[in-house]
């Protein structure tokens, strides 16, 4: 891989944030086929600190900084919306989230070891439908919440369980529309049950 430092102006909203320095890579070698045959503009990494080079790298410290007049505390915050069905699109709030989005009351909780760079956050349990994965009964279990893959990653002690539990039959035209298990996990800073 190979590239350069670059800086511009980004606008959220209608601040600017001026001087912002990123990388452009022209040279995707070694990154993986998906890097070569993928059309892709960027990636814009929404991790702590941890996984910057340096602050000025971190997306979401420097939005804070140029938001901070503007929405105060709420600055270093951002919401994420995936949308379910085709007449939504999804969305990423930077400074805050969009009220209309949440299905129920915004709650708040740790993040563990935030100097990696990653969400993890403390699980509690984890249920495929109704039947209990007993991995988590420890109280050690935690996720990783990445806005940036669509891949589930689990501990190899516990594929198979989680594997066979999520595994359903497509049908004969070959297509994965509809729904199969739901995977529920149960965050362990919530009173009450909260599914993700």
């Amino acid at each position: 891989m190979a590239g350069f430092y670059s800086k511009d102006t980004v606008v959220i909203g209608d601040v600017p944030v001026k001087d912002y320095t990123f990388a452009e890579v022209n040279n995707v070698k070694g990154l993986g086929l998906m890097w070569m045959l993928g059309k892709l503009d960027g990636i814009l990494g929404l991790g702590l600190d941890g996984l910057s080079q340096s602050p000025e790298f971190n997306f979401i410290g420097v939005v804070a900084k140029a938001l901070k007049s503007n929405v105060g505390r709420m600055a270093g915050t951002f919401g994420v919306f995936l949308a379910d069905h085709k007449d939504e699109e999804s969305e990423i709030a930077l400074g805050g989230w969009e009220e209309n989005n949440l299905v129920e009351q915004l709650s708040w909780g740790p993040v563990r070891n935030p100097e990696l760079g990653h969400w993890i956050v403390p699980v509690r349990s984890l249920r495929i439908d109704d039947e209990v994965i007993s991995y988590c009964d420890d109280g050690t279990c935690s996720a990783a919440v990445d806005t940036g893959t669509s891949l589930l990653a689990v501990p190899s002690s516990v594929f198979s369980e989680v594997y066979e539990g999520l595994r359903h039959y497509a049908p004969l035209a070959g297509h994965c529309a509809g729904p199969g298990p739901l995977l529920h996990l149960e965050l362990d800073h919530l009173d009450r049950k909260s599914v993700v």
